[in-house]
């Protein structure tokens, strides 16, 4: 059945039957009894595929009931030295982790301070540049003047 064909009959969204088609969310029994009784007229089918459905439903509402009862403090005792070689490899890469942390932020801090010291330096040579702009001009305007008052000089000659 289609998810329009169900939202219409049995009043579920589109994603609440795909949540259902595709195992994602188990099924009201009640919802399951309705889809069942209105999909198979004939009472000898109904009552197989009611079965059928039944039995599945309940199969897969125990795992569910089984995970939820059991809590991550009761391993069983075969797993014990499993759990904890798993538990040390973890605790070894959490280190690692964290140590690789310590270091990145310290390489940080060195880039962030090498930064800052090159920032400092362009602006010292860019005021250096700019103070070198200035005397070349200055000492342009002076030599052109010196020029035209030398040809100004020569003319009258």
């Amino acid at each position: 059945m289609d998810h329009l064909t169900a939202r219409g009959k049995f009043g579920t969204g589109r994603r609440t039957w795909s949540k259902y088609r595709s195992g994602e969310k188990l099924i009201p029994g009640w919802l399951l009894d309705r889809v069942v009784v209105e999909s198979f007229p004939d009472e000898r089918t109904r009552a197989h595929h009611l079965a059928h459905g039944r039995a599945l439903l309940q199969a897969s509402e125990k795992p569910v009931s089984r995970r939820a009862a059991r809590t991550p403090s009761e391993p069983k005792p075969e797993h014990v030295p499993a759990l904890l070689q798993d538990l040390k490899h973890m605790l070894r890469e959490r280190e690692e982790a964290e140590q690789a942390l310590r270091d990145s932020q310290n390489t940080t801090q060195l880039l962030l301070s090498a930064i800052a010291s090159l920032n400092q330096r362009c602006e010292t040579l860019a005021t250096e540049r700019d103070v070198a702009h200035t005397r070349a001009r200055a000492e342009f305007a002076d030599q052109l003047e010196k020029l035209k008052n030398n040809s100004a000089g020569q003319r009258k000659s």
